[in-house]
């Protein structure tokens, strides 16, 4: 079990992203496509692996899921968790 802890600000940035996606079209979404969003909101750049690697501690928080797409490339989705979070 996990301890509920706060977002970091890049995970909460993440969370945050994910939601407006969510609600747009529901689904898993490519990091590449969060990093994308992320890069043109004007914020501190945000890097692949940076990314890679808060979306693996949204993930034992239990606040997403990871999932590959079939082209194999990483995908995460919001639990019902991470959506109370954002």
């Amino acid at each position: 079990m996990t301890q509920s802890r706060r977002p970091s600000p890049l995970q909460r940035r993440v969370l945050i992203v994910l939601a407006a996606l969510d609600e747009k079209r529901p689904g898993p979404v490519l990091t590449r496509d969060i990093e994308r969003v992320l890069e043109q909101s004007g914020e501190a750049p945000v890097y692949g692996p940076n990314l890679r690697a808060s979306c693996r501690r949204l993930e034992d928080a239990g606040w997403l899921r990871t999932l590959r797409a079939p082209n194999l490339q990483l995908a995460v989705e919001l639990t019902d968790a991470g959506r109370a979070v954002a």
